[in-house]
């Protein structure tokens, strides 16, 4: 018998139709969202592209605005 398998967050049987995540689980349909089972690989993205919107967009300080 082959060994039947199971959502890694819920622990549901999985039938046909389940996520394989960027973190090589298998997940059922409600728990497939990154945010849900807390994917590494998610937040490393979201790290990421906060650094690089930080770096691409610099703070601008209107010197009007000081002086008043």
């Amino acid at each position: 018998m082959s060994k039947k398998k199971k959502c890694k967050h819920c622990k549901k049987k999985l039938g046909i139709v389940f996520i394989i995540c960027d973190c090589c689980n298998n997940y059922c349909i409600k728990c497939s969202y990154p945010h849900i089972h807390n994917c590494i690989f998610q937040k490393k993205r979201i790290e990421l592209n906060k650094k690089r919107i930080e770096e691409e967009n610099p703070v601008i300080i209107n010197k009007k605005v000081i002086e008043i």
